[in-house]
């Protein structure tokens, strides 16, 4: 297995994790989600109330993201209110 393949298993561990701690007060749960910000998981409690998770699976991956336009520029991301770091 290489480095690249460690890092896809371990992505989709980490998903499925994240997904697993959204399902205990979030009624909908959807990972891997294509839109404009592509969260690895995402739940909603209410119509007025989400959490966005975003799993790294390797430090390059998680310095990688804080270049992204919507890390750059977060008002064009997912969400109105300033977020909270949950790490898997």
């Amino acid at each position: 297995m290489t480095d690249a393949d460690s890092d896809i298993t371990r992505h989709a561990q980490l998903v499925a994790l994240a997904a697993r701690w959204l399902k205990r007060d979030h009624p909908l749960v959807i990972t891997e989600m294509t839109a404009w910000e592509s969260p690895d998981a995402l739940g909603w409690k209410s119509s007025e109330s989400t959490t966005l998770v975003e799993c790294k699976a390797s430090r390059a991956d998680f310095l990688a993201d804080a270049k992204k336009f919507f890390r750059e520029h977060p008002e064009y991301g997912m969400g109105d209110r300033p977020s909270t770091k949950h790490r898997f």
